[in-house]
């Protein structure tokens, strides 16, 4: 059997795909903020940087645990809406 015929192969690799392009629409958002954060904070380049490697951090360290919550308590037990 090929790899491509499984079905549940396919469904993992569609939210892996989605999870990832998830990321980089995030990472894309914050490119786009970028100019408005430097102006309203009055940061140079260092200190954006700083801001751009920060939230990448925290979202990154978020989200393998959330992913974790949401395998073991499921769905329809987080707060989320």
């Amino acid at each position: 059997m090929l790899p491509g015929d499984d079905r549940a192969a396919r469904r993992v690799l569609t939210v892996c795909l989605a999870a990832g392009a998830t990321t980089l629409l995030a990472q894309s958002v914050l490119n786009i903020a970028v100019p408005a954060l430097r102006q309203s904070l009055s940061a140079g380049a260092t200190d954006v940087q700083w801001i751009v490697s920060g939230y990448s951090l925290a979202f990154g360290l978020a989200l393998v645990p959330g992913g974790s919550l949401g395998d073991v308590r499921g769905r329809k037990h987080l707060p989320c809406r």
